[in-house]
């Protein structure tokens, strides 16, 4: 078991592509997904898969901490024009996200938002943490997150 009692964990793009990004996005609804961090967002870039051909999108998500879990809500979705999707676009991702998220342990959404129990998270992939989300903040390259004591058991 790994009982976080405090600390700051410092989370870069890197780690998201490579540990968050397998998680959260179906390999055949988008191609060359990747996450930036931007000052208080993160944004998915990727190819979304429409029939024939890709479309460039950005999705942002801006996180914050409540009650010990992850929160993340949705921002704008953009297509790579620059220009905000349709909202018939921006509704299908919604619905594809709660797909997702329903099959996340500790994970759901309520409408564009997220709430992750990171603790019933790291025990759906079979690591036993203990500790409770206080903060998260979001700079311009990387997060931080700050964890205190969670429950005694």
């Amino acid at each position: 078991m790994i009982r976080i009692l405090s600390g700051r964990v410092h989370v870069t793009c890197e780690f998201l592509d490579k540990h968050v990004v397998p998680l959260v996005v179906e390999p055949d609804e988008m191609k060359n997904p990747r996450m930036e961090i931007g000052e208080g967002a993160i944004t998915l870039k990727g190819d979304y898969q429409t029939g024939i051909m890709p479309i460039g999108i950005q999705v942002e998500f801006k996180p914050s901490a409540e009650e010990g879990k992850l929160i993340a809500n949705l921002g704008s979705v953009r297509l790579v024009t620059g220009f905000n999707a349709p909202a018939m676009v921006r509704q299908l991702l919604v619905d594809q996200m709660e797909v997702r998220v329903q099959e996340m342990p500790g994970a759901r959404m309520d409408g564009e938002r997220i709430e992750i129990d990171l603790t019933a998270f790291a025990q759906g992939h079979n690591v036993d943490v203990s500790g409770r989300l206080e903060a998260v903040d979001v700079h311009a390259g990387h997060i931080e997150c700050v964890f205190g004591p969670g429950p005694v058991s």
